[in-house]
């Protein structure tokens, strides 16, 4: 069995020009995904799969293999953020009291 910290994976450096733009779209990409985490209370398998720099295939692996947390709504899979944060080890920011 693979597990995630086997398959997670670090973004390649990028050199040429194209690659620099795409490279550019895909940290605003990172940033939606990163603030998605942080404001909704679950994601969807694409938005997982991004965060943990994981195919499409292997995610949906990793969550039947129960190695993501989840759970189904209808036949649809969405991952708990709170679950996500902790495996990625990101905390929410501390709310000042009123």
């Amino acid at each position: 069995m693979i597990s995630l910290t086997e398959v997670a994976r670090p973004l390649m450096t990028t050199h040429s020009v194209s690659q620099t733009k795409a490279a550019a779209s895909v940290a605003d990409l990172a940033q939606a995904d990163f603030a998605d985490l942080m404001r909704e209370m679950t994601v969807d398998v694409e938005t997982t799969g991004r965060l943990l720099k994981l195919s499409r295939n292997t995610t949906y692996k990793a969550l039947r293999n129960g190695e993501i947390p989840s759970v189904r709504v209808g036949a649809q899979y969405r991952v708990p953020t709170a679950k996500l944060r902790a495996m990625l080890g990101v905390s929410m920011p501390e709310t000042a009291a009123a």
